[in-house]
């Protein structure tokens, strides 16, 4: 399912999307791993071992039955307190979703923009433009 996510987003978006390693989030001790990131153009090219939380445009996590309350409540409070702007997360139990969340200026906490489901199309403006099929991440 990672590879597929992968794959589907980075034909769709403008900028690159990566499977990166420990991404900090606030120091050099306190890091976190991703299951995915989209990294800000500036990082096209770049050694992700250089990546910044500063670089890190998008977080996305894929739900799998051992990280549930990880995937769900601390690596979105993380992601939200290191001000990365937005995080979506895909669930694949039963049926592929996709719930987005983007950092509003001045909060620690992320806002739902919205879940979508096989055979509905996720439309957003930000971080950047997309339009994108949940079935195309269907398995």
């Amino acid at each position: 399912m990672l590879r597929l996510v992968a794959i589907r987003l980075a034909r769709e978006l403008p900028v690159p999307v990566t499977r990166a390693g420990e991404v900090p989030l606030v120091d050099a001790r306190t890091r976190g791993r991703a299951d995915l990131v989209v990294v800000a153009g500036a990082m096209r090219g770049q050694d992700m071992a250089l990546l910044q939380v500063a670089d890190v445009e998008l977080a996305i996590e894929i739900v799998s039955p051992g990280s549930l309350t990880t995937d769900r409540i601390t690596k979105p409070a993380q992601y939200a307190a290191a001000g990365i702007p937005a995080f979506w997360r895909v669930e694949t139990a039963q049926q592929v979703s996709v719930t987005a969340y983007a950092l509003q200026p001045g909060h620690t906490v992320y806002t739902e923009l919205g879940t979508w489901t096989e055979g509905q199309v996720m439309r957003l403006a930000e971080p950047f433009e997309l339009k994108l099929a949940i079935d195309d991440l269907v398995p």
